[in-house]
């Protein structure tokens, strides 16, 4: 749970894909974070790290850290945790990926490129958080064909991450590939068939590819998902609509 929860908030937040209609952008949803059990882990993890002696581990440590923090959305002192962990170890690839989303969220989309590259780079090909990081700033600066292998290389390293899967979805429809974007949504549904959101979003794909009764299938089991969605009346007048 702590991972996806971590992945989902470097998810697309700041760019709402609108597969050329408004209102149907691609939007991730959140777990809402139990603040006491994420407050006592950041403190645990914070003191493990200060009081340990070897540079990897305080360097792995503080960039764990950093991600609590920035999952509680204390972008500041997730910040001061990630240059500690650059301090430790400046081959850190996790912790450059972590400056990288701040910068994203404060809209510095060229800073956050440069450490996104830089995480890709020490990395060495083996780490998917940072080829997820990259896809990020990429698609943030219309940059959709290359966020596309970014996004495709953190699947092939880590497969079972439902944000990696939704991006690549985003950055297709942005190139109005909806016919690739439905496909790659249904292979997310298939690997975690819960999870309602991803039904919305496939209902967007279907209907933008020119499928209305998978569109229709697709929205109808996101509201059976999710009968109090707040969006529930207008996801229905799509399907009227149809």
């Amino acid at each position: 749970m702590r991972t996806r929860k971590i992945w989902t908030l470097y998810g697309i937040i700041l760019v709402l894909v609108a597969f050329g209609c408004k209102g149907k952008g691609f939007q991730p949803d959140q777990d809402k974070i139990d603040s006491v059990a994420i407050n006592r882990e950041i403190k645990e993890t914070l003191a493990t790290a200060q009081a340990e002696t070897d540079d990897n581990k305080k360097a792995k440590l503080y960039a764990k850290a950093a991600l609590l923090l920035n999952e509680k959305g204390d972008y500041q002192k997730a910040n001061a945790a990630e240059r500690d962990a650059l301090r430790a170890n400046p081959t850190q690839s996790g912790a450059n990926g972590v400056i990288s989303n701040v910068y994203l969220h404060n809209g510095k989309v060229d800073e956050a490129m440069l450490y996104a590259e830089e995480a890709v780079m020490r990395s060495e090909g083996k780490n998917a958080f940072a080829y997820f990081v990259r896809g990020n700033a990429r698609v943030m600066k219309g940059m959709y064909a290359p966020a596309v292998a970014d996004y495709k290389k953190a699947i092939s390293l880590k497969s079972r991450i439902l944000e990696a899967y939704i991006n690549l979805a985003s950055a297709y429809g942005s190139q109005h590939q909806y016919a690739s974007a439905l496909e790659v949504l249904e292979d997310a549904i298939k690997m975690q068939p819960g999870r309602a959101v991803t039904y919305r979003l496939a209902g967007v794909a279907a209907e933008k590819a020119g499928k209305k009764p998978q569109a229709r299938e697709f929205y109808g089991k996101y509201l059976e998902l999710m009968p109090q969605a707040e969006d529930r009346d207008i996801v229905i007048f799509w399907m009227t609509n149809l």
